[in-house]
């Protein structure tokens, strides 16, 4: 399908303050064809299509990821067009609700957001002997995104990847409590 299409340097992932996993400017044998598609929380966000010599075929390969550019003008993946969460035509991903979250309330280890049957649910996994986390907090910190009732749900794991420890586990969490 593709290569890698980027490569990170250390300085400049420490000096990104932009949500989302930097990974770096783009090699130079790669043709960025970016498709905008603006979210709430970032209005430069775009669909990433490439092309070059790497890529079978002629045609632009749509990657189904979600970037937008740091300072530097580096790469910055925001999530996967797939999971793009719409609600009364606002565009967001749960990815960036997750970072805002885990970076406002130190005692958040891990958090998930997921929609199911149009209702909005904050799974929140916090460190062990926090503090007892205001849910007030959370939804005032998701006002912009979601105008409707919120279901906070506390767990003490989030199931994640056992390749991948940050990657949580999404549908084992849906199966579990939805």
């Amino acid at each position: 399908e593709a290569e890698p299409i980027a490569f990170a340097k250390a300085e400049n992932i420490l000096k990104n303050s932009r949500p989302g996993y930097l990974v770096g400017p783009s090699v130079d044998a790669i043709t960025m064809i970016p498709k905008a598609y603006p979210l709430i929380h970032d209005k430069d966000a775009f669909e990433v299509n490439i092309q070059g010599p790497h890529i079978v075929g002629d045609q632009a390969h749509e990657t189904g990821d979600i970037a937008t550019y740091s300072e530097q003008k580096d790469l910055i993946l925001l999530g996967r067009k797939s999971e793009v969460i719409v609600h009364k035509d606002k565009k967001w991903l749960p990815e960036y609700v997750e970072s805002l979250l885990e970076n406002s309330i130190p005692d958040i280890r891990r958090v998930v957001v997921l929609v199911h049957q149009f209702q909005l649910f904050i799974f929140i996994e916090p460190f062990p002997q926090s503090h007892p986390l205001s849910d007030d907090k959370i939804k005032l910190l998701l006002k912009d995104f979601w105008d409707e009732p919120i279901h906070i749900i506390q767990v003490d794991k989030i199931p994640v990847d056992r390749r991948h420890r940050w990657k949580a586990q999404r549908s084992e969490l849906k199966k579990k409590y939805l």
